[in-house]
């Protein structure tokens, strides 16, 4: 019964996190607009033997659905503790009230991403005439990133960092400091092979669906094949979020000590 009591309302969590990304340093909308345009410059600037080694789709639509896939690859979707950690320890000794900070970070970042996705699939959608793959490709934006996401938040769990300024984990490089570097740039870049590699999973099944077919997957998929894919890959990314997001909790409860002392100390990194 003190659970229920203590923990906020869902909507007040939404609401603390949209405020914090609005604050310096601007993390999360900075990361999805940096992910953004790199991807954009990399899709329409590459040579096309580096596009097709960078990219597994190809075609208008794919634009969408790559573009959404690169922006969440990054520090938000796996620090998910480190980040606003006064929130997180608040909420440790609460399952439910970690709960609802953990999705509604999940939120916030889909919520920087989705609807810049959906506005470029439905312009696409527009030029290429094709509203039943348009409609297709913007439930492929909205649910599938969240299996990334619930199980990409366990290496924040495991491995969590303090948001501090670049310059002053360089000042503080020595014997004893090192790791805050060496420790932090590990951190940053392992997102870009994480989450993909997630994201990549959630649709194999299409793919297998599609490649089943007996066209291969380079061969013209039907609008019907194509829809059938997309609910395929929404149905294993709930599978994947929802499981991740246990996991999650599990593996804090695990941590609890440690992590509490972690997060309570920003001067370690």
């Amino acid at each position: 019964m003190n659970d229920v009591v203590a923990s906020p309302a869902f909507g007040a969590f939404i609401d603390r996190e949209l405020r914090r990304a609005f604050r310096s340093p601007y993390e999360t909308p900075l990361v999805v607009l940096v992910n953004g345009l790199l991807m954009t410059a990399a899709w329409f600037f590459l040579p096309i033997g580096a596009q097709n080694a960078l990219f597994s789709l190809h075609g208008d639509f794919a634009f969408a659905l790559v573009l959404s896939s690169w922006m969440y690859a990054d520090v938000p979707a796996t620090n998910v503790l480190g980040t606003g950690a006064r929130a997180s320890l608040e909420n440790l000794d609460d399952p439910r009230g970690l709960r609802r900070l953990l999705i509604a970070r999940n939120v916030v970042l889909w919520l920087f991403v989705t609807p810049v996705c959906v506005a470029v699939a439905i312009g696409v959608g527009i030029y290429e005439a094709n509203a039943a793959r348009t409609l297709a490709v913007i439930v492929a934006i909205i649910v599938p990133p969240f299996g990334a996401l619930g199980i990409s938040a366990w290496l924040g769990i495991v491995h969590p960092y303090h948001p501090i300024p670049l310059a002053e984990r360089w000042r503080l490089r020595n014997t004893s400091r090192w790791h805050m570097l060496v420790r932090w740039f590990a951190l940053v870049l392992l997102p870009y092979g994480i989450v993909p590699v997630l994201a990549v999973i959630t649709v194999l099944p299409a793919y297998g669906l599609w490649a089943a077919t007996g066209h291969g997957l380079r061969g013209h998929i039907g609008d019907g094949r194509f829809a059938l894919g997309v609910l395929v890959t929404v149905g294993v990314s709930l599978a994947m979020w929802i499981g991740g997001l246990w996991e999650s909790l599990r593996l804090v409860r695990r941590r609890r000590a440690s992590l509490a002392e972690y997060l309570a100390d920003p001067s370690r990194g």
